[in-house]
């Protein structure tokens, strides 16, 4: 399942209706160069997207990821890529070292955790 961030901007839009409130991995991406902006879990992936959405745009404090990416240009036309999943810390610290090894780095804002 794929968002575009614009789309998630207005908290009361219909988009957050098709998020459920499970256990995932989440990836932000920018459309433009297919880069991997922020790799990120939760318990509760539609309330974790809510609280980056905050911060990004509402200057809340409850997600540094989000608080990065919305330094960058485009940030708007980002798209959140979601994958629900049981083992969502093994899955991002997967997603994670995948990254590493194959850029020689962690994404974006993935480098101050």
């Amino acid at each position: 399942m794929s968002f575009k961030i614009n789309q998630l901007r207005i908290l009361n839009s219909n988009f957050w209706n098709k998020i459920d409130a499970k256990s995932g991995v989440y990836t932000v991406i920018n459309p433009i160069n297919k880069e991997t902006i922020y790799i990120g879990q939760s318990k509760n992936t539609k309330r974790r997207i809510k609280q980056l959405i905050k911060t990004a745009f509402y200057g809340h404090k409850t997600h540094m990821g989000g608080k990065d990416m919305y330094s960058l240009k485009n940030f708007n036309n980002f798209e959140i890529e979601i994958d629900y999943v049981n083992n969502q810390k093994q899955e991002k610290q997967k997603r994670l070292q995948d990254y590493k090894e194959q850029f020689g780095e962690l994404p974006f804002a993935n480098k101050k955790l």
